[in-house]
């Protein structure tokens, strides 16, 4: 029977790289190459795996690049397990839209580079798109890269995974150029980024290269939040709002996870800069919890909170969820409208039908009558340098560098959060449309 593109694809390729890396790896690295294709060709692995030798398949369409490890040091001891080409990034390469944070943000997706400098994690999540593949850990326990080396290397392959799209059809010439050089970094791809010894360190290079910082936290390290150097945008993970709803969606390895996730809630509203909760909303397992999650709030007191339906990410004997846990778009809208009305401080901002995903906004950054959702990626970055010059004696606020939200990204607009720059793209047959996320 002859091959399928894809798998013929990854197997002629597989045998090239094989031909030029055979001197730097040892043959069992070359078995386990084979095999980490094998299972993920068969939907055994999630994007990423990581062996001994820090081999790394990145899939990008019906793409496979291999990320190797110049001297092996043993699993998960890399900041490697850097970001492939996913969907909105290819979309917006070729001007049919961005993702969520586009929408409320400003972020442009081709410029955006997700990275980790943590495979490690503290939870076990239910829809982790790992399917826990990744190491978990409550403390660090494994050999560490330099801060500098993982930026460079983010960066090399933020470029290197760029240029495959040199040539394709539909991709824009401008779009091309600009993905080349990154703008933003989100510190969210996998695993605890905080848990990096070298965080701060490794944040304030990212600014010094003019890179705007959004970190991720699964809120079960109050401390390092609370010693977190000032960075554009901080997220606390609210995957649910009661001990035992937490306890079965997040499975953290912490005894005291509770108390510690109570206290990273306190410890992000003493933080000046802007703080977001992420609610993961998933059918039977969390999305009746609306007081609770009200009732949460005014732990944090965060400038956002984004609700989003959760991304079913196939089978897992790691998790029991299917699609029908998936909730509708409307189903989400449904909850935001509920949650918004237990709290008077925060309206209904921003939408982006495309992600499943909402925002709800303090009503602070409603000015004039306008919100102002956005970020002055310019400002920020003189914000931190005055900061980081003065010794922190210099501090600045949320309020400082936010930028007026375009109509098309506001709740309520005809677009939905798809940017009128871009263009709509339907599939054949499928009245539906899939832009975006």
């Amino acid at each position: 029977m002859r091959e399928s593109r894809p798998v013929a694809h990854v197997r002629r390729r597989a045998r090239r790289i094989d031909a030029v890396r055979c001197a730097r790896v040892d043959l069992p690295t070359l078995a386990l190459r084979r095999e980490l294709v094998r299972l993920r060709l068969r939907g055994a692995l999630g994007h990423h795996a990581v062996a001994d030798g820090a081999v790394l398949p990145v899939f990008t369409e019906s793409h496979v690049f291999w990320l190797l490890s110049e001297e092996p040091r043993g699993p998960f001891n890399r900041a490697r397990c850097f970001g492939d080409i996913d969907a909105t990034e290819n979309s917006m390469l070729r001007g049919r839209g961005g993702c969520y944070k586009h929408a409320f943000y400003g972020i442009e997706s081709h410029r955006c580079m997700e990275a980790t400098p943590s495979l490690a994690c503290a939870n076990k999540c239910i829809f982790c798109w790992r399917h826990h593949t990744n190491p978990v850990g409550t403390e660090w326990r494994w050999k560490m890269d330099p801060p500098e080396l993982i930026l460079q290397e983010a960066l090399e392959n933020h470029m290197a995974m760029i240029r495959q799209f040199k040539g394709v059809p539909g991709v824009r010439p401008e779009r091309f150029q600009e993905g080349l050089v990154a703008q933003h970094c989100a510190l969210s791809l996998v695993g605890e980024p905080i848990m990096y010894p070298e965080i701060n360190r490794f944040l304030r290079l990212l600014h010094r290269r003019g890179l705007s910082s959004f970190v991720v936290t699964n809120a079960q390290f109050p401390d390092e939040i609370r010693t977190l150097e000032p960075v554009t945008q901080l997220y606390v993970s609210v995957d649910a709002s009661t001990r035992e709803s937490l306890r079965r969606i997040d499975r953290p390895l912490f005894k005291d996870f509770w108390t510690r996730f109570l206290d990273s809630l306190r410890a992000l509203s003493e933080k000046g800069q802007r703080t977001v909760y992420r609610l993961t909303l998933v059918k039977a397992w969390n999305v009746e919890e609306v007081t609770a999650y009200a009732n949460l709030v005014a732990l944090g007191n965060p400038d956002f909170i984004e609700v989003k339906g959760v991304t079913y990410c196939g089978e897992s004997s790691a998790s029991s969820l299917t699609m029908a846990n998936v909730p509708w778009h409307e189903e989400v809208v449904g909850f935001v409208r509920q949650l918004a009305a237990m709290l008077p401080d925060y309206e209904l901002a921003c939408e982006h039908e495309h992600s499943n995903c909402l925002l709800l906004a303090h009503k602070r950054f409603k000015r004039h009558g306008e919100w102002w959702t956005w970020i002055n990626y310019t400002r920020f970055q003189e914000l931190a340098r005055a900061h980081a010059e003065s010794g922190g004696a210099a501090p600045f606020t949320a309020d400082d560098y936010a930028a007026r939200t375009p109509r098309w990204a506001l709740f309520g607009s005809r677009e939905r959060g798809f940017d009128p720059a871009d263009t709509r793209f339907f599939r054949k047959n499928r009245p539906k449309d899939i832009s975006g996320c």
